[in-house]
């Protein structure tokens, strides 16, 4: 069965609300189209045997053991704002930013199809990373305010290397792809 949720974002984190089960949207949103429209854009379809907050079950371990698999790290906006994460290991700069709010687009989901998700990084920490491959070098000739230390954020896996990395999302990004 398919279980469709909508994912809540707070200053407490991200929570989750069932808005229906099965095919389609749920009735309450009736003939508005635009609420249907917004109502699907954010509306995941779950597949699973249960869905539980995402605080409380990190991948089958234990939230002490979860934080052991975590870096601190902190993504800079072009506003100035500094926004302080937790990052998990092994997931991508583009996912930590989603997961805490920070203005990062990645218009392709990851897929290494666009240059939205354009970050900026200090030079040790630049260092530290595996060499990009051609497709991220061909989608970064695209990003606005390229610099020598740019990276795709999907592309930059987070590994213990990079505790108290300071990542700089540059203030505009164009998709030219």
């Amino acid at each position: 069965m398919a279980l469709l949720v909508r994912r809540l974002s707070s200053n407490a984190g991200a929570r989750w609300r069932k808005v229906g089960s099965g095919k389609g949207l749920p009735r309450s949103v009736g003939a508005d189209r635009s609420a249907a429209a917004r109502l699907a854009a954010e509306t995941y379809t779950v597949r699973t045997m249960a869905l539980v907050p995402p605080r409380t079950y990190r991948r089958g371990i234990s939230s002490t053991a979860a934080r052991k698999d975590k870096v601190n790290m902190t993504f800079l906006e072009d506003d100035g704002t500094e926004i302080k994460v937790e990052a998990e290991l092994g997931a991508t700069l583009l996912e930590v930013a989603h997961e805490n709010d920070v203005e990062l687009e990645g218009a392709c989901g990851g897929d290494l199809a666009c240059s939205t998700c354009h970050v900026v990084l200090p030079k040790e920490y630049y260092d530290k990373l595996d060499e990009k491959e051609e497709e991220e070098d061909d989608m970064l000739d695209l990003a606005w305010g390229l610099t020598d230390t740019s990276r795709l954020g999907c592309q930059i896996k987070v590994t213990r290397d990079l505790e108290g990395m300071l990542i700089k999302v540059p203030e505009d990004s164009m998709d030219m792809s």
